[in-house]
């Protein structure tokens, strides 16, 4: 915050007059504040059938982990699903999730063989950063389900992948 103060002598006239010549004016800077929650939640598949895709349960901690088992090459969704709500007090902004390629200790998943699925929107590449929204109208809280699925191939190494989300939010300007 700052404040600037003006001041200038009064004279008898513009005192007569009530003409003040002390003026304070004040200027707030409120700079943006953005509050991203992220939760872990059953998807309606996995809801219907907990067993989908392959597993017969879950360990406690694959409870914290979106995760998926696959045996063969192919197209896998992962078990769960992400709540990702957004609180902002600028509400014109972009906000993005760009996720890195999942790693094993011998291998790797690239980028674009993962996918997202925001809402009920299409499967998107993760191969670049996917935008979420450009609040448009905006809005001050925006909520999102995001559903995920990896392409695997033959090449693919047995093991256990990991990989990690970063969201990004861009304030308007």
């Amino acid at each position: 915050m700052s404040v600037g103060v003006d001041v200038c002598n009064y004279t008898e006239e513009s005192y007569a007059n009530k003409d003040p010549k002390v003026r304070l004016s004040v200027r707030a800077v409120i700079e943006p504040q953005t509050e991203i929650s992220i939760r872990i939640i059953d998807t309606p598949e996995w809801q219907a059938n907990p067993s989908f895709p392959g597993s017969t349960s879950l360990s406690e901690s694959q409870n914290s982990q979106l995760s998926f088992s696959t045996q063969m090459p192919g197209e896998y969704h992962f078990y769960k699903a992400l709540k990702v709500v957004v609180k902002s007090n600028d509400v014109a902004q972009t906000v993005r999730v760009n996720i890195s390629p999942m790693e094993s200790e011998d291998d790797k998943i690239p980028a674009e063989r993962i996918f997202v699925k925001a809402n009920d929107g299409d499967y998107q590449s993760a191969e670049e950063d996917i935008i979420l929204s450009n609040s448009t109208p905006p809005k001050a809280m925006e909520k999102f389900i995001l559903k995920f699925k990896v392409k695997t191939l033959i090449s693919d190494m047995a093991g256990n992948y990991s990989g990690k989300m970063e969201f990004i939010t861009i304030p308007a300007l």
